[in-house]
């Protein structure tokens, strides 16, 4: 009997969440919702790796290659933050068609290369997050 109510409980508990597990909401405003997937944290030092997400509300169009465009409705990152120095590198760029990271995909060729941090910024307040100074 206790089996059926945990389990009716957790039915009713996780048909809510619009997001896959490890996404949290990070920011955004009217035009899109900003997660981090903080199981991709990989930490070297004074460096943290982090992927994020930026989910649309209205699909973006993107050049892909040679001309050619797509309509996306999210977009993965992958970025390295320096904690000690306040740069940020892109590491990964990934388009997807559809919201929350689905349907068809490109990546976009990266050259990375550090910038430092402007403050008040979403950059910043990803920095924050990947070093531990503010938490979701």
């Amino acid at each position: 009997m206790n089996k059926v109510i945990l389990m009716m409980l957790l039915a009713v508990v996780t048909s809510g969440c619009s997001k896959p597990a490890g996404w949290s909401k990070a920011g955004g405003d009217k035009n899109y919702t900003l997660y981090v997937d903080q199981s991709t944290f990989v930490k070297n030092g004074d460096k943290v790796k982090i992927w994020t997400m930026y989910d649309f509300n209205i699909p973006q169009t993107i050049e892909v290659n040679s001309g050619k465009s797509m309509l996306v409705l999210s977009r993965k990152l992958q970025s390295e933050y320096d904690c000690k120095e306040r740069k940020t590198q892109l590491l990964s760029i990934v388009a997807y068609s559809q919201n929350m990271g689905k349907g068809e995909n490109a990546e976009f060729p990266v050259i990375p290369k550090f910038v430092s941090v402007a403050p008040a910024t979403v950059s910043e307040n990803l920095l924050k997050i990947a070093c531990g100074e503010i938490s979701l």
